[in-house]
């Protein structure tokens, strides 16, 4: 019988996709409160080659990047952190008619990427309060590979060697510090 543990850590993993740049900068500052200084951010890429899904509701031509933050944390009640973000994507479209950002928190644990979803959908797992995990990505022979339902952004060249690179740096921090037995 396996031994029920609860010491998980993870690292917070925050995707951001605007218009204004002023609106991804308040997000960061905000995500940077929550969680710490990011580990790394992606470049900043055009989000609408890969998807039209959000224009009606924010416009065409946007913007997202990728973040992770440096400190692990532990995983138990992580999902809560998209009550938290959905929160933060209202507040700071109070002053306009419709969201003027979307962000998209998860965690990326050495194995995988994991993002939390208000939607569900059969290959999302529900977690509690209203809130479903997908593993996005899974790190298998030394690569992330995308799943069939990972959005088209994630499996993206350029973003897997963001999200690879990232792992490499948690990995290296983990041995240092003697925390690597408890990431996932």
């Amino acid at each position: 019988m396996g031994q029920i543990q609860k010491d998980f850590k993870v690292q917070p993993f925050v995707a951001i996709m605007y218009k204004n740049n002023y609106k991804y900068e308040e997000a960061l500052a905000e995500c940077i409160s929550r969680f710490g200084e990011p580990l790394g951010i992606s470049d900043e890429y055009n989000f609408s080659e890969f998807t039209s899904y959000y224009e009606k509701e924010f416009g065409a031509n946007l913007k997202k990047r990728m973040h992770v933050f440096g400190k692990p944390r532990e995983l138990e009640n992580f999902h809560r952190n998209k009550i938290w973000s959905n929160k933060l994507e209202t507040e700071l479209s109070k002053q306009s008619e419709a969201r003027n950002v979307n962000i998209d928190p998860g965690y990326l644990g050495l194995s995988k990427l994991v993002l939390f979803s208000t939607k569900n959908y059969s290959h999302r797992i529900y977690i509690s309060d209203g809130i479903f995990a997908e593993v996005t990505l899974v790190y298998e022979y030394s690569e992330f590979k995308n799943q069939s339902w990972t959005y088209p952004d994630y499996a993206d060249e350029k973003n897997l060697s963001f999200i690879t690179d990232m792992r490499e740096k948690i990995k290296q921090t983990a041995r240092a510090k003697g925390y690597m037995l408890n990431l996932i």
